[in-house]
């Protein structure tokens, strides 16, 4: 939405293609709606970016995460205009080196920009599957192919803007919304474009699972909540800061315990519902014993490759959001991902309709496969064990024999998706690029012969300077290809 605004403001035509609803689905209207933003001294930007680069194993781009933090106050203030409400907190221990954005309720982010959107000269095309892009004779990207309701479209453009989030939900166990599949980015790649850091999928600690499915803030912890496993032990203690490491740890750290329950014995009722609404709410309801807690699938660092302009290398296509890697590395630090979406959201609709009015209309030149017969096959069975494999293999801890028994097990899966007669095509054909993501997942993760970030490898339990680069995937005479950047 924040690109759209931006490039019909820069007078061009602009077309916004949702799977959803625009501002009412997808990642940023189920967020906790955090912003974390710079707004300190100049002398303490270098040890703000510092932590930050550290937390992301040290493999953030330089020059996108210069642009992430140097711009976020400028970018949450817009977002103010636009009618946002949000609050500021200091968070910092010496309330001096950053604040934290925060705001009751995550529709409040995103309805005033729907609204926006509603108002401008912007074409709303809600309910649309998009399944690839369609390419000119010199190989620009000159449009998109859309499917809805068993019928095809094809909309040509002079500039595309991707912004279509990450793939946490391909996952077994995700808090993501049905939309975060990254089939997109399997298109991209198709398309001319760069993946990288695959193997770097954030899973959020702090997880309700019983007696309901709920996420819980981090607000808690800072006073007095804690975690113990089911003989009632405490088993963050080596850790300085306990339940408020990196989630990285956490994750691993629940992961690796056979039960873990949540003790808020520490906290009143009233703190519980200052800190935490809803909680309160189920805890008026079920007590607070038994409150099981794990890890689940939430953001993906990896994506698409771009630069500090939101392009991705392939003229007329641009990128921005959790759809591309690079930013926060091999871990993101919490309320980074808001603010991410409020920076290089405008930054890739300006660039695009910069490109646009300089650019002629491709000739299109095209070759497009087509579908599989169609029957009633649900495929339900197929997106199940998918997410299983992922869960099981590309995890929180992964080993070199998981991943090659993952691979092998994904290349029968994909046997038996390629003999099944679909009664959903655009199912389908989400399913036919997970099927391709997965295994990219899996080769980079067996490739990082190393734990770095939220890649944690049993086999390879510490980090490694050798591998201080990025494990890069692109697209060379229909074979998909692997390379090396160094960071």
């Amino acid at each position: 939405m924040l690109a759209a605004i931006e490039a019909e403001g820069e007078g061009v035509s602009v077309s916004l293609f949702t799977r959803g609803k625009a501002g009412l689905s997808g990642s940023s209207v189920i967020s906790q709606t955090m912003l974390l933003v710079f707004e300190g001294k100049e002398s303490e930007r270098e040890i703000f970016l510092s932590e930050i680069y550290e937390a992301g194993g040290r493999l953030n781009e330089p020059n996108l995460l210069e642009k992430l933090i140097d711009e976020g106050s400028h970018a949450v203030k817009k977002l103010q205009s636009y009618g946002v409400p949000l609050s500021a907190g200091k968070i910092s221990p010496n309330g001096s080196r950053f604040y934290r954005i925060v705001k009751g309720r995550s529709k409040d982010l995103t309805s005033p920009l729907r609204k926006i959107v509603l108002s401008k000269d912007i074409f709303l095309m809600e309910g649309f599957d998009f399944i690839g892009f369609v390419k000119g004779a010199d190989g620009e990207v000159g449009g998109g192919l859309f499917f809805k309701n068993g019928e095809l479209f094809l909309v040509k453009a002079k500039a595309t803007v991707l912004a279509s989030g990450g793939f946490a939900r391909v996952y077994a166990y995700s808090d993501n919304s049905i939309h975060t599949t990254g089939e997109s980015l399997i298109f991209a790649l198709d398309a001319g474009a760069r993946l990288m850091d695959l193997e770097f999928v954030q899973f959020y600690p702090y997880w309700l699972v019983k007696p309901v499915w709920l996420g819980i803030y981090a607000s808690l912890f800072f006073h007095g909540a804690k975690l113990r496993n089911e003989n009632g032990e405490y088993f963050l203690n080596k850790y300085p800061k306990a339940e408020l490491e990196t989630r990285d740890i956490l994750a691993r750290e629940i992961f690796l315990q056979n039960k873990v329950f949540l003790d808020l014995s520490g906290l009143s009722d009233e703190t519980i519902r200052e800190l935490n609404p809803l909680l309160f709410r189920i805890l008026k309801k079920y007590g607070r014993d038994n409150l099981e807690v794990k890890p689940v699938a939430h953001f993906t660092m990896g994506g698409i490759m771009i630069d500090e302009r939101c392009f991705t290398g392939v003229p007329g296509l641009f990128a921005c959001g959790e759809c591309v890697g690079g930013v926060h590395g091999a871990d993101r630090v919490g309320g980074m991902a808001l603010t991410e979406c409020a920076v290089f959201g405008p930054i890739a609709g300006r660039e695009a309709s910069l490109y646009a009015k300089e650019a002629d209309f491709a000739i299109l030149n095209f070759d497009y496969v087509g579908f599989p017969k169609g029957g009633e096959d649900t495929l339900v069975d197929i997106e199940r064990r998918l997410g299983y494999i992922a869960w099981e293999y590309g995890g929180i801890v992964r080993s070199g024999e998981g991943l090659v028994k993952g691979l092998e097990e994904l290349y029968h899966l994909k046997e038996a998706f390629d003999r099944r007669n679909p009664s959903d095509l655009g199912r389908w054909l989400r399913l036919k690029a997970i099927f391709e993501l997965m295994e990219l997942l899996l080769k980079a993760s067996l490739e990082r012969r190393e734990s770095r970030g939220a890649h944690y490898r049993s086999d390879y339990p510490c980090a490694s300077d050798s591998w201080h680069k990025h494990i890069c995937f692109k697209k060379e005479m229909e074979k998909v290809s692997m390379d090396l950047k160094g960071a």
